[in-house]
């Protein structure tokens, strides 16, 4: 089989090597690498910050349990209140998951 495009023999050799790309086109491409792990960097930490909150919804539940459970004298709304200021999720959506969770079981 024939290759659709032939090279002249004037025209230079393609680059075997990153040490033989010239400086200027070199520069664009670290420049554009760089670019990308910035971005990438980026994602990364949004990725593991939403799956850190999403694991931390997850345990509300079970908070609020262990804590109804070692001190059953202490009204649901007080639960409530402690696991929100340790989550920092609102006392409204502690109570929610908490809800959720019970209505599944």
């Amino acid at each position: 089989m024939k290759a659709s495009h032939r090279v002249s023999p004037t025209e230079p050799a393609l680059w075997a090597h990153m040490s033989q790309i010239p400086d200027e086109v070199r520069k664009i491409l670290d420049a554009e690498l760089e670019q990308c792990e910035i971005e990438d960097k980026s994602i990364i930490a949004a990725t593991v910050a939403a799956i850190r909150q999403s694991r931390l919804t997850m345990r509300v539940p079970k908070m609020c349990r262990a804590l109804r459970v070692t001190h059953p004298e202490l009204p649901k709304r007080k639960v409530f209140v402690a696991v929100s200021l340790m989550t920092g999720i609102s006392k409204g959506h502690v109570r929610d998951l908490y809800y959720l969770e019970r209505k599944k079981a």
